[in-house]
């Protein structure tokens, strides 16, 4: 018998999965994994941490990937060089 195998895969932040986690946590985002594993340590309490994967990492101006930030108040933290991109 054969089985047919469909892989869907879509754009997403990382750390993503822990926003169903905390549904009343502000969001944090930073660009890189690294910021989100250092600022969970740092600053676990204040936001669930995501990252974008970059400066136009991921395609977070995109409405199929932000869908998940609907509802939930949501500060960026971009990189020094990426303020203007993310004003």
């Amino acid at each position: 018998m054969m089985y047919k195998h469909t892989l869907t895969a879509k754009q997403c932040f990382f750390n993503e999965n822990c926003l169903a986690r905390y549904p009343d946590k502000p969001v944090g985002i930073v660009e890189s994994e690294k910021s989100v594993v250092i600022c969970s340590a740092a600053s676990p309490d204040n936001y669930v941490w995501i990252a974008t994967g970059g400066q136009f990492g991921c395609r977070w101006y995109d409405p199929e990937v932000y869908e998940v930030l609907r509802g939930r108040e949501v500060t960026l933290f971009p990189d020094t060089d990426a303020y203007e991109d993310w004003k």
